[in-house]
């Protein structure tokens, strides 16, 4: 079962940012391609908030199972969290708005990865310029990161 924010029982909005980076981080690590859909008309990929439960974007992994009903009803599957937050007289995207930067940098991250497959070569550098960026620690996820070798020449 997809472990989402909403299954854990947390809050986004009663979360701290490092909480939620730690959360948001440790999903993309664990997960072993992008949420993207096919756009017929373009046959270009877009990434989107919810891949039918099996795999979700950044954002997506902290939406509740509301928030995914009104992005698909009103065709928002696939926009950035900034416009996302601008329905919020329409939905409720608190949590959403409390952790907009972060959130839309992990966004980042995970959509502009254009190989189907995230690596975790990618993510790690990734989330550790997103952790210094947003003054955060990536001390809860380094033991997901990649095992990087140095070669030392004399």
């Amino acid at each position: 079962m997809l472990k989402t924010l909403e299954s854990t029982g947390q809050e986004l909005e009663d979360m701290t940012t490092q909480q939620v980076f730690d959360f948001v981080g440790e999903y993309l690590l664990s997960q072993e391609k992008r949420s993207v859909v096919k756009n017929c008309f373009t046959d270009i990929d877009e990434c989107t908030y919810d891949l039918g439960g099996v795999n979700r974007c950044a954002v997506g992994i902290c939406l509740t199972e509301e928030q995914l009903l009104f992005t698909r009803q009103n065709d928002l599957h696939s926009v950035s969290v900034c416009h996302l937050i601008e329905h919020q007289d329409e939905c409720d995207f608190t949590g959403l708005c409390v952790h907009e930067d972060v959130l839309a940098d992990l966004q980042n991250i995970h959509d502009c990865n254009f190989d189907r497959k995230i690596s975790k070569e990618y993510l790690t550098v990734e989330l550790t310029r997103a952790a210094e960026l947003h003054k955060l620690t990536t001390d809860n996820l380094s033991h997901l990161f990649a095992k990087t070798c140095y070669i030392y020449t004399h």
